[in-house]
């Protein structure tokens, strides 16, 4: 009797599932991507959504988006993204140089795609920047919603095309691309600190 009741808990919860998920925040991991060349930057930006969007916007329950689905999460998402700069912000600074404001105030895209497959959601952007990386130099980058709309974990930076030293420091929401050796600097202060 008991395991009868239990599987009845169990089935009335799961049924419930999606109502859980339709208050929260959608997800995305981050994938950034630099591509230095000799006249720009470029950032092509990958955001895969995470599935708690499907409960959401599958309205039949079939477990993929319809055509009409698709618009929705067009409309809701990446509209709030185009009037929010993207909620990308990225600083280019100067070794040393403290991080004071967004250097780009205006994110250009020139190329971006939304794509469905199953219940997977990808959102990928790409836009050039009028800066060129130079050594002794440091990108803040960082992705932060002010309405709460998005929740963002960035995964992954890589540069491409820059042949001297790159540091990575990625966390959470934002990373520090050190194009010197920033790990050497933070030894030496490390060490200072232990000797004392």
């Amino acid at each position: 009797m008991i395991k009868k009741l239990l599987i009845l808990i169990f089935l009335s919860l799961s049924s419930f599932a999606c109502g859980v998920y339709e208050a929260t925040t959608p997800i995305a991991d981050v994938f950034v991507n630099i591509d230095v060349k000799k006249e720009k930057t470029t950032f092509k930006i990958t955001w895969e959504f995470k599935e708690d969007l499907l409960c959401e916007h599958d309205k039949n329950a079939n477990k993929k988006f319809d055509k009409n689905e698709q618009d929705e999460i067009r409309e809701e998402y990446v509209h709030h993204l185009e009037h929010t700069n993207y909620i990308t912000e990225i600083v280019y600074v100067k070794k040393g140089q403290r991080v004071k404001k967004n250097l780009i105030q205006k994110i250009n895209v020139k190329n971006s795609k939304l794509t469905f497959d199953g219940m997977k959601i990808k959102y990928y952007y790409e836009f050039d920047t009028n800066f060129v990386i130079k050594k002794d130099h440091r990108i803040f980058i960082r992705f932060l919603d002010p309405s709460e709309k998005i929740n963002v974990s960035l995964k992954e930076v890589k540069v491409d095309n820059y042949n001297d030293t790159v540091v990575i420091k990625p966390q959470d929401i934002r990373a520090n691309i050190y194009f010197y050796d920033y790990v050497k600097k933070y030894n030496k202060l490390k060490d200072m600190i232990l000797n004392k």
